[in-house]
This record gives structure tokens, C-alpha cells and sequence, in this order.
């Protein structure tokens, strides 16, 4: 709160509410922890990157992997479609119906994991998800690569910085799964048009949600400047007073 305020963001704060809004917003900012400024421009674009990649896997994996194993498995390498076709054989269920059960059974547990105090909770969610998790693989209820594949999606949804942002993709990840096993590829890929064209209808007090992805220059907002601007507002945000801070 303290450094969005430094850099010309403005904060709401509600009574009652133990939370504050900031505004303007965007996509780059979600993706920034406040722990990049602290590490060196390395090691924090590298990390930056590796956000936006489990971003993008958390997002795409499962509804990719239905698309592929269901509708098009021509399109998987002969040794990966023979071991998916081997750990299906025995298993009742289609994939889609596999991956959407293994979805919402991993947000279970995560809402499990929320109403339980925080050291029982983490421990139900790592524990119960592979006792679970075995136990069902073990039964033949499900396939291991689908096991793989919503864990993956799981476990990259954990390098989000904001856990609002999180909880979105949450929503996303879903729909774009239903819509996969709907239509593949094709689905999937109107799901993945349907998002941009939302975010990019979004504006937050006058700033597009896309605002650092509109230009060729975008990629910037992947990598952290080597030389922290720690006196000077960004223009972007419009700010009155262009100083950070005044000596």
C-alpha cells in the first residue's frame, strides 16, 4: 500500500474493511511482487517470467489437455499418446469428465484448506491432495496424466503474486476447460478470445487493463529495470506531482 502510494496510485479505504483498494491497476501490476524491488534486476525479471509462463499454464494446461487426449490425438507425439492411451484403459470415465472432477476436487480442498486455522489447512490440502490424489489413481478411478496435468495447473496458480488475481484465473481455468471439452481446440481457442477481448474492455480510473501489452514495447513490463526510478512517478499514472518524494 505504502509504495503504491509513493508511485501515484491512490488507495480507497472502506470502514470496516481491513483491506484497501488501489487504482489504476493493470495487468503488469498484478504480476509484480513487492519483493522484485528488493533482488536484483536478474534474478527478479527472471522470476517476473516465470510468473507470467505458470500464469499462462495455469490457465491453458487442463483445457489443453482435454482438447488434445479427446478430440485431437494426432497432434500428441506417439510415445506420450501411447503412455495416455496405457493409464486410460482401465479408467471409466472420459477425460473431460476426469479433469472437470479433478478441478473442482482440487478447489475443494483449497476452500478446506481457507476455513481450517493456516497450519492445519496447509497440511489438509498438501496431504489430503496426495492421499486422495493415489488412492483414486490407485482405484482406477482416474488417469495419472490427468492427476499430473490439474496438479501442474495448480501448482503454477500458486506463483501469483495477488491472490484476487489468483482466484480469477481460478474462474477462467474452469470455463476454458468446459469449453474444451466441448468443442477442442476450437473451443478452446474461442474461450482464449473471449478473455482477451473482457480484459481488454477493462479499464481501471482511465488506464486500459492491457495498458502495458499495447505496444510493441510491451515486453518491458516482463523484466524489471536495471535502475529502480525510486524519485520519479511513472507518467502513465498521470500524476500530479511527478516527484516519488521530495528530499
Amino acid at each position: 500500500l505504502a509504495r503504491s502510494l509513493l508511485d501515484g496510485r491512490i488507495a480507497l479505504l472502506v470502514d470496516g474493511l481491513p483491506l484497501a483498494y488501489l487504482a489504476p491497476v493493470d495487468l503488469a501490476f498484478f504480476m509484480t511482487a513487492a519483493e522484485d524491488e528488493g533482488t536484483d534486476w536478474l534474478s527478479a525479471s527472471f522470476l517476473r517470467i516465470l510468473r507470467y509462463a505458470g500464469l499462462l499454464l495455469s490457465l491453458l494446461l487442463p483445457g489443453l489437455y482435454i482438447a488434445m487426449a479427446a478430440y485431437h490425438p494426432q497432434m500428441l507425439p506417439m510415445g506420450l499418446l501411447r503412455s495416455i492411451i496405457e493409464s486410460k484403459q482401465a479408467v471409466p470415465f472420459p477425460t473431460a469428465v476426469e479433469v472437470l472432477g479433478l478441478l473442482l476436487a482440487f478447489e475443494l480442498l483449497q476452500e478446506a484448506g481457507v476455513s481450517l486455522p493456516q497450519a492445519v489447512g496447509q497440511t489438509l490440502s498438501i496431504i489430503g491432495g496426495l492421499v486422495v490424489g493415489t488412492a483414486a489413481v490407485e482405484a482406477r478411478v482416474i488417469s495419472p496424466a490427468a492427476l499430473i496435468v490439474v496438479a501442474a495447473a495448480g501448482i503454477c496458480g500458486f506463483v501469483l503474486p495477488g491472490r484476487d488475481f489468483a482466484d480469477a484465473m481460478r474462474l477462467w481455468r474452469f470455463l476454458l476447460a468446459v469449453l474444451a471439452a466441448l468443442g477442442g481446440l476450437f473451443g478452446l481457442t474461442v474461450g482464449g478470445i473471449l478473455l482477451l477481448l473482457h480484459l481488454a474492455g477493462l479499464e481501471s480510473f482511465g488506464r486500459p487493463y492491457l495498458a502495458p501489452f499495447s505496444s510493441m514495447r510491451g515486453f518491458r513490463a516482463l523484466l524489471r529495470p536495471r535502475h529502480i526510478k525510486t524519485l520519479y512517478r511513472d507518467p502513465a499514472l498521470r500524476p500530479q506531482d511527478i516527484r516519488n518524494q521530495k528530499p
